[in-house]
């Protein structure tokens, strides 16, 4: 099992965890986002794409960007397109496809009217329902205009959602399913909008683009931590290692129940002043049954996934409280028996029963072990003040 755990592939794993969390928080704070109606609809997106591939829009561009998806679906998708077919392009967002009486609209047609060739993208993003003979539909109301269709893009969020198959082969060696994040290259995110935004054209549009970059992949988080989850696949396939890890899993569930007892069996029934004790819940003690004056005190142990809690109150104060007033009392009876007994330092007020508590946070790269021994040293002196004084 050590050998397993301390595998070099696990090197820095919780480095990696974490670069990927604050990657998700900051794509998720991002000036698309803060309006959940408008980025939740179906156009949002094809209005957005299609402003990007249109050279007369006010990004200021002209072609770039057009031409990057050009390269882009010819270099990751092999798509024959020949850019001198676009040089008359016309750019249109839910295009009404009216002849023969095929009821639908194309979310975004880049078409030439002049050449007579165009490109239908299907936006799935936001995961539409596919309508019956959808594809086929578009691809014969452009043919039946006489345009030659040279790709059919469907774009849905990520790699999972796929085209539906139609019933004509031509059609389906025209389908392209390209994922608008799945944190590869051949994604819309890495293979065009990330160029996009290197082209750097003006302020304008390359904030624009990174904004939108980052709704990408706030509504895909999925595909963040990708990269870390294709190499912990392929550890746990080799031969007994999903029967490995499933066992440190459960080993690890169980871990704060073993710590408290450890704890337990360490202290070894020396928790005087007080004279009761109880477990609350698998990692959290109680002890009770010390007083003095007429104060009762009562002390709180609980161990967590990240250190462990203490927390001194008086429960017969807490449950006499009448009002604000009473609460501040109550807090004043707690601190002024910390500073008596000189272990003030690092609590802090609003405990339970509002009293006070100190949190042992555990370090990275601290051992567990040492860190429960250093926790329970404290402890026992603790105890030991609070029954000398």
């Amino acid at each position: 099992m050590r050998e397993f755990i301390y595998r070099p592939e696990f090197e820095n794993l919780k480095g990696k965890l974490e670069k990927v969390k604050k990657e998700i928080e900051k794509s998720s704070f991002n000036i698309f986002s803060i309006s959940s109606v408008n980025s939740h609809k179906e156009n949002y997106h094809s209005d957005i794409i299609a402003l990007l591939l249109d050279p007369l829009e006010k990004h200021k561009a002209g072609d770039t960007y057009l031409n990057l998806f050009f390269d882009f679906m010819i270099n990751s998708y092999g798509v024959d397109i020949n850019k001198n077919n676009y040089c008359n392009v016309e750019i249109k967002i839910e295009n009404p496809t009216d002849s023969m009486n095929l009821k639908g609209r194309i979310d975004i047609l880049i078409r030439d009217s002049k050449s007579k060739h165009c490109i239908i993208i299907e936006n799935k993003i936001n995961n539409a329902g596919d309508t019956q003979n959808q594809l086929e539909k578009y691809y014969i109301n452009e043919t039946k205009l006489g345009y030659t269709v040279d790709s059919i893009v469907y774009l849905p969020l990520n790699q999972n959602k796929k085209a539906p198959f139609t019933d004509n082969n031509a059609i389906n060696r025209l389908i392209v399913n390209l994922p608008a994040f799945s944190n590869k290259a051949d994604d819309l995110y890495n293979g065009w909008i990330l160029p996009c935004y290197k082209a750097n054209i003006n302020n304008s549009a390359t904030s624009f683009i990174y904004e939108y970059s980052k709704l990408l992949k706030h509504l895909s988080q999925m595909g963040l931590d990708r990269n870390i989850k294709d190499e912990f696949y392929e550890i746990i396939s080799e031969q007994g290692g999903w029967d490995r890890v499933k066992s440190i899993v459960e080993l690890t569930n169980g871990l704060n129940e073993y710590r408290t007892d450890i704890f337990m069996e360490k202290l070894n029934g020396k928790y005087e002043p007080f004279k009761k004790m109880a477990q609350y819940r698998k990692n959290y003690w109680v002890f009770w049954g010390f007083s003095e004056e007429d104060n009762e005190y009562k002390l709180d142990i609980q161990f967590t996934d990240t250190g462990i809690q203490i927390d001194i109150w008086t429960p017969n104060k807490w449950f006499a409280l009448k009002d604000e007033d009473d609460k501040e009392q109550v807090r004043n009876i707690v601190r002024a028996k910390l500073k008596n007994i000189n272990y003030y330092d690092g609590f802090m007020e609003f405990g339970y029963g509002n009293g006070m508590y100190k949190v042992f946070t555990l370090q990275e790269n601290q051992g567990i072990k040492d860190f429960d021994n250093e926790v329970l040293v404290y402890i026992q002196g603790f105890l030991k003040e609070l029954k000398s004084k």
